[in-house]
């Protein structure tokens, strides 16, 4: 029969009554409930700051943690006492890993598997068992089974030998503790008791108190978020309001608290210190002796690791239009008047802005702690266990405006530009990152993402796709600011800039003026050599600003610049530059004025040798394809007195091209000479030009 069957049928009680040596009695231990949470901070790398501050009475004070938190908690636990006392301890159960605990117990109880086997492993422990008709005490000598019925047998205190049917047994009550306690660690382990049930930790005072404690510590909490939503109208400054999303899944009410919200992520890290951490050493059984030798004749020695929305206004403009042929009417005056004082009556844009500005007003104050930024709650905070809450913590105006942004050349963007102004003391400054809703003259307009914002830092949060505008750039390079550095044995050194230059020319097709706003990234290396006006810089990335009227071209040059030292040859292109302008600046010298003048006549002269080859290849490239043409055409010819007056006449263009092809080839061939001499009396005379 099943161990099931026995509860079934008798329905059997065990109850393991254990006396653990480390458990708290309750006389003189306070409880961390007269501690109430009194103020929270929350980060976004996922832990929290929590303080809890009260009075206790007793030697004793007890914090009951979740097993998943106790790492955090025993890491940045700090325990204040303002009467003058001090803790002198702080215990924690020891917490030890499943397979450890299972290896330490018995194997008989380890692997004991209903009642029959547990039974069989309580042999030889004294009992106290209940049955229908009386109670017994005694030793269990062991357990028998005959068919389908089990019994007990028992060794009585009075020494009597007792058989009973393990289904008349109604209550078994274990008297050996080390058996109850190894029972029951072997039933926490197969249900893994750790993972859920709270560690207590306890904290010692020198004293009885009274305690006026500030107790605190970080523990794991889910992140804070922000959500924002913008008011964006034609010539105003834009409205911005924001909130914190808050959850409290701590396990306890947060009632009246101090609640910061840090922005930022401060370093934070999982280490484990309730477990302890056991090294494995290394076995040195090898070098035991394995045999004994026999002792040696006795000698004396010496130990060796983000689409756009209608024009509001022109809507309304087309309203007003189709309104008013219809005031001519009678009674329509007097029912509009009566349908608007029904429904509250129009909102004018000041009413629109006014109530805007009180609809949100934070409940927060902002300030800078080192690399973080808080916002700290100005009044008492309630959040339930196990609730979330929107908490106001930006409503200000900041610098914005409506434009189009393009992010690439092929895709336009409606956006939203926003500059963090510095904000009012005690109020938000930095914005964190978050999902931005827009009203746009009072339509939502689109979402988008605000990314951090400190401040005096812009953001373009796009919100819509618009093809209205589109944009073209047109790029050149050109080299500027060439200067001769220095010149010796031959090598001339040279300096100039680079200017790489970007024409950006936006096409527009609304009947309003508009405002674009075109990201470009800078080269690696190069400076923006004049910056357009309003043209925003983050990093490497810089966004320009162009104007466009309705219905027209706008255009912005952007130039970009990067030095460049470098060693040219004589016959460079910029040594002969370099040399110029060197002989018309204020640094050239009687010494260094003639050889360099020199050199750039031997200069010219070989421009001009150069220059009259072009023709000559020019003419010797055409006879050759001539040359080629008659001698195919002149075997093209059939044989005989037919085509012989023909063939004559071709012999004779054949004969002149090639003369003409001979002299020009000779005419090349002098000048080729005169292009080497030339070169060898550059250098020559470049080497006479010493600049240092």
């Amino acid at each position: 029969m099943s161990s099931s069957k026995f509860f079934a049928r008798g329905g059997l009680a065990l109850a393991l009554l254990m006396t653990c040596s480390s458990c708290l009695s309750s006389s003189g231990v306070a409880d961390a409930d007269k501690l109430s949470i009194s103020k929270v901070v929350l980060y976004q790398n996922g832990v929290g700051y929590f303080e809890r501050k009260g009075q206790v009475s007793g030697s004793e004070f007890s914090i009951r943690v979740r097993p998943d938190q106790i790492n955090d908690v025993l890491k940045s636990l700090t325990i204040l006492e303002r009467g003058g006392s001090r803790a002198s301890s702080v215990s924690f159960p020891v917490e030890r890993s499943s397979d450890r605990l299972a290896r330490e117990l018995p194997s008989q109880v380890r692997n004991a598997r209903g009642m029959l086997q547990m039974l069989q492993v309580m042999r030889g422990t004294r009992v106290q068992i209940a049955t229908k008709d009386r109670d017994y005490d005694g030793r269990v000598v062991g357990v028998e089974k005959d068919g389908k019925t089990a019994r007990l047998t028992l060794l009585t205190s009075a020494r009597e030998m007792v058989t009973l049917k393990t289904s008349d047994l109604r209550r078994l009550q274990i008297l050996d503790a080390a058996l109850a306690q190894g029972l029951s660690r072997s039933l926490d382990i197969a249900r893994d008791q750790g993972r859920w049930k709270p560690v207590t930790v306890t904290l010692r005072f020198a004293d009885d108190g009274p305690h006026n404690l500030l107790v605190s510590y970080i523990q794991e909490v889910p992140v804070w978020r922000s959500a924002y939503r913008a008011w964006v109208s034609n010539a105003e400054p834009v409205r911005l309001s924001g909130w914190a999303i808050v959850d409290n899944v701590s396990g306890e009410d947060w009632r009246d608290i101090q609640l910061s919200m840090a922005g930022g992520s401060p370093l934070s890290f999982r280490y484990e210190l309730h477990r302890p951490h056991h090294v494995r050493r290394p076995s040195l059984n090898h070098r035991l002796p394995r045999a004994a030798q026999a002792p040696p004749q006795s000698r004396a020695g010496y130990k060796a690791r983000r689409r756009r929305v209608a024009d509001k206004a022109a809507t309304s403009r087309r309203v007003s239009g189709r309104l008013k042929g219809r005031r001519g009417r009678k009674g329509f005056s007097a029912k509009r008047e009566n349908t608007e004082d029904r429904i509250g009556g129009r909102w004018s844009k000041s009413q629109r802005h006014a109530a805007i500005a009180r609809s949100a007003q934070t409940l927060v104050k902002g300030r800078q702690v080192g690399a973080l930024y808080s916002y700290d709650s100005m009044s008492p905070v309630t959040v339930p266990d196990g609730k979330a809450a929107l908490i106001p913590i930006v409503n200000r105006k900041m610098q914005g405006e409506d434009v189009f942004y393009f992010p690439q050349t092929s895709k336009a963007y409606r956006a939203v530009r926003l500059t963090a102004d510095k904000a009012a003391k005690g109020s938000a400054g930095t914005l964190e990152s978050g999902p931005i809703t827009l009203y746009v003259n009072g339509t939502f307009a689109g979402e988008g993402f605000l990314p951090r914002l400190a401040a005096g830092q812009t953001a373009f949060v796009p919100y819509s796709l618009d093809n209205s505008l589109s944009v073209r750039m047109r790029r050149s390079q050109k080299d500027a600011d060439v200067r001769l550095v220095k010149v010796h044995d031959g090598k001339v050194s040279v300096s100039y800039k680079r200017r790489r230059i970007h024409q950006i020319e936006v096409l527009s097709r609304r009947n309003k003026a508009s405002i674009a706003y075109v990201k470009m990234r800078r080269s690696r290396g190069t400076q923006l050599a004049q910056v357009p006006k309003g043209c925003v810089s983050v990093g490497r990335d810089f966004f320009v600003r162009v104007e466009v009227g309705p219905n027209e071209k706008g255009s912005v040059t952007v130039i970009e610049q990067s030095p460049v030292n470098t060693v040219t040859s004589y016959a460079s292109g910029l040594t002969l530059t370099a040399m110029r302008l060197h002989l018309r600046g204020i640094d050239a010298d009687d010494a260094t004025r003639g050889p360099v003048e020199a050199f750039l006549q031997a200069h010219s002269q070989l421009n001009r040798l150069r220059q009259s080859l072009h023709p000559l290849r020019r003419k010797r490239m055409l006879l050759e394809r001539g040359g080629a043409r008659l001698r195919a055409n002149l075997k093209a010819l059939p044989k005989g007195s037919v085509a012989a007056r023909l063939r004559a006449r071709l012999l004779k263009q054949l004969s002149q091209n090639n003369a003409m092809l001979a002299r020009i080839t000779k005419d090349m061939i002098e000048i080729d000479v005169k292009v080497r001499e030339s070169n060898d009396k550059l250098r020559e005379l470049l080497k006479q030009v010493e600049l240092r």
